[in-house]
């Protein structure tokens, strides 16, 4: 029994030595984490990167409904198919409007008839009245009834071609070749004119859709060119502000804009997007401070009492804190000085970090 009590000092030791390992090997394998980083410019505009969630869209997407009410007898496309221009995407039930068609047709065919009976007439009794066998009263009422019967035609082939333009309308076709992105309405449904029944996007430019918060609309101006990074692609493309909503969402407060990418941009439709747009802010709205910066407000923290920020090593790839003193708050950043220009700043996720921590730059 002596004898074990001499191995416990032994045993212990080897199983501090193995944990101990163990948590090295543990640090040893921590990921690296990937980090967003902003360079830092001493005495220039106030310049700030936002980047936003997007969606792409068509430039052209319509919402295709029938002209006229009806029952929807067939549907000759699914989602996500390919059509061309002109093709047949579905059709109501048109036994009505055949029938409508072949009455108007038929009181065209009466017209017709009645105006040619009318010009016979006045053709022969003009002739008579040259002879002086009836006088130009009764002359005068035959030349009334061809023109009545010239109006009735006009308006009986009015109705006809109005009627054959309906039953036309009971077929949907595409205005456009392009993708069917939507299929609201089933066989079988009664629809009423109007009413969307298949959604085409059509061929061509794509645009990328975004929202922007009210207090960063000032930094969105049309015309401008910012970056978008595909996701679905993993590509990047410079692209151009096209519309910005006049008024805000009533519910989210928030701005609709649109960017166009080039003709041969063909993104997938539907999938998402980052935009990346920069905002500077002229010297009157952002007055200059000697050493000063402009840095996103997620790049500062609070070391205790002190606001800090990490900076980057490039040569160790490891974040150091270091204290800043902010000078200004902007409606966009945080205008702080203690830092030199050309440093790399993490400007988010502050707060997953520690001190000499090896992160890597993120990448889109």
């Amino acid at each position: 029994m002596p004898s074990s009590y001499h191995f416990r000092p032994l045993v212990i030791a080897g199983v501090a030595l193995v944990l101990a390992s163990c948590s090295q090997q543990e640090a040893r394998q921590a990921p690296v984490r990937a980090v967003q980083l902003v360079t830092v410019v001493a005495n220039a505009p106030a310049t700030t990167e936002f980047t936003y969630s997007g969606e792409v869209k068509a430039q052209t997407e319509s919402m295709l409904g029938f002209r006229v009410p009806g029952k929807l007898k067939s549907r000759l496309v699914d989602l996500g198919q390919r059509v061309g221009k002109g093709d047949e995407l579905a059709n109501l039930d048109n036994t009505d409007y055949n029938l409508s068609a072949a009455s108007a047709g038929a009181q065209r065919d009466a017209a017709v008839s009645q105006f040619d009976l009318a010009k016979a007439d006045l053709a022969r009794f003009t002739d008579l009245a040259s002879q002086g066998f009836i006088g130009q009263a009764q002359l005068q009422r035959y030349q009334v009834s061809l023109n009545m019967a010239a109006s009735q035609l006009t308006s009986a082939s009015a109705g006809a071609s109005a009627q054959k333009n309906q039953l036309g309308y009971t077929s949907l076709r595409a205005p456009s070749a392009g993708v069917i992105t939507g299929v609201d309405a089933d066989v079988g449904q009664v629809v009423s004119a109007g009413v969307v029944v298949i959604r085409l996007a059509h061929d061509g430019a794509r645009d990328v859709q975004f929202v922007v918060p009210q207090q960063r609309l000032s930094t969105v101006a049309l015309g401008q060119v910012v970056q978008v990074s595909s996701l679905a692609l993993g590509v990047q493309a410079s692209a151009k502000v096209v519309d910005v909503a006049a008024s805000a969402d009533p519910i989210t407060r928030t701005y609709v804009v649109k960017v166009r990418l080039s003709a041969d941009a063909q993104w997938p439709l539907g999938s998402s997007a980052l935009v990346q747009l920069v905002s500077t802010q002229a010297s009157t709205s952002a007055p200059q401070h000697a050493g000063a910066s402009l840095l996103p407000s997620n790049a500062v923290w609070l070391d205790g009492a002190a606001s800090s920020v990490w900076v980057l090593n490039p040569e160790t790839m490891r974040v150091v804190a270091t204290a800043v003193t902010v000078v200004q708050v902007l409606n966009d950043g945080l205008l702080v000085s203690g830092l030199q220009a050309g440093q790399e700043v993490v400007s988010a996720g502050t707060h997953a970090l520690t001190p000499n921590q090896v992160v890597k730059r993120y990448t889109f």
